[in-house]
């Protein structure tokens, strides 16, 4: 996927929802009219006006600008944990109107590790982002100032946003995707052997033999050799970086399971694709469709996370060997933003995310570390010579 989609996104989110008004001809882009939301013009952030009016702009400047129109989330959900206090919860594409009521208040309640503001995109509801409460404007004449203690005056608050991060690289410490151990009798593959029989901890730091770079089309591609000898059992790693690796901030934590994953991750097994020029390429032969990907909590540094578990970046995946060619494949798990509490101040029941290796309609494509494509490409007895013999998979209609 693209590996940092957006970072240091700030979004400002209000404590009461209110609707925007019109004071002029809809069809005048000279007339003022007022609104509850701003966007700035590169789409870092938004914000929410609490007095029902909000500040004067043109209508011209209301629309959605060519930068915003280029980030990847379009949608939002803002959550608020409370306890038995009750859980607050918004909803919102970027553009509409946006805020939360009913969110609880004493006279100073601390939402550090009980506030998070997920950001994706509306259609397949990927999560691209999350963020942290960080700032709060207690309406005392100071603005938006370090903090996440709310209370009875607060007016608005701010969320520092985090991307969640992949990338394939050919360096071991630094790529997503990694060997770690092989089965001892793999004879066959020409001496290559992936790292040890102890399975690693998430720190970077292997020293194992695991990736050759094909050049296709204008990107070169990692793609990753499974052993030859049938049967063969091959251990790798899937760690996901940014958001979803940050405990020192605590953004991992507020990211939960939705199912137990060694029941809901889904490895998706794909036909190896690459987009150049604005077309789409295929390889053309020897494609792989028996050796496919399983999550394997079976290793002993490696404990399956429970439902509703804080999310766990690192996904252990073991290979078994069956057959030559070629296949990729992308991965996806189901999560949720801290608490599937139904809301009690009318925000509805929870939003169902999917933390993915790619994006969009690129999350059947070939990772590059660089673009949005989001599937791992594995071979077996090929080489890099291999993949010259592609083809164009799509067709133009007549006119």
């Amino acid at each position: 996927m693209k590996k940092i989609v957006f970072t240091g996104i700030t979004i400002l989110v209000a404590l009461l929802l209110f609707a925007a008004c019109d004071t002029g001809p809809a069809n005048d882009e000279s007339k003022v009219e007022y609104t509850d939301v701003v966007y700035s013009a590169d789409g870092t952030e938004v914000t929410i006006y609490l007095d029902g009016v909000g500040v004067p702009v043109t209508k011209a400047s209301r629309a959605m600008s060519k930068d915003i129109a280029k980030m990847s989330y379009d949608y939002l959900e803002v959550v608020f944990d409370a306890g038995t206090n009750g859980v607050a919860r918004s909803k919102w594409e970027l553009g509409q109107s946006a805020g939360i009521s009913g969110v609880y208040r004493a006279t100073d309640t601390n939402y550090d590790a009980l506030s998070t503001l997920f950001v994706g995109t509306k259609r397949d509801k990927t999560l691209l982002g999350v963020g942290k409460l960080y700032q709060v404007d207690n309406n005392d004449g100071a603005g938006l100032t370090a903090g996440t203690t709310i209370s009875l005056n607060t007016i608005a608050i701010k969320f520092e946003v985090m991307a969640i991060t992949s990338k394939l690289t050919n360096a071991v410490n630094t790529s997503s995707f990694v060997f770690w151990g092989t089965d001892s009798t793999e004879a066959d593959d020409n001496g290559s052997e992936y790292g040890t029989t102890t399975p690693p901890s998430p720190a970077p730091g292997l020293t194992t033999k695991i990736v050759s770079m094909s050049p296709l089309g204008v990107s070169t591609y990692p793609i990753y050799a499974l052993p030859k000898k049938a049967g063969a059992e091959t251990k790798a790693r899937f760690t996901f970086g940014g958001a979803a690796a940050d405990t020192t901030n605590g953004r991992q934590a507020m990211i939960k399971y939705d199912g137990a994953p060694a029941d809901t991750t889904n490895f998706e097994v794909r036909v190896p694709r690459y987009l150049d020029g604005g077309r789409y390429f295929q390889l053309n032969a020897n494609i792989n469709t028996q050796t496919k990907p399983a999550i394997d909590y079976g290793a002993s540094t490696f404990t399956a996370p429970l439902a509703d578990a804080s999310f766990n970046p690192v996904i252990p995946i073991t290979f078994t060997t069956t057959g030559r060619g070629a296949f990729s494949f992308f991965i996806e798990i189901p999560v949720y933003a801290l608490v599937k509490t139904v809301s009690s101040n009318g925000g509805g029941a929870y939003t169902q995310w999917f933390i993915r290796t790619g994006l969009g309609s690129e999350l059947y494509s070939m990772d590059d570390g660089i673009t949005p494509g989001g599937c791992i490409t594995m071979s077996i007895g090929m080489t890099a010579v291999d993949w010259i013999d592609i083809y164009w998979t799509w067709t133009t209609a007549t006119p």
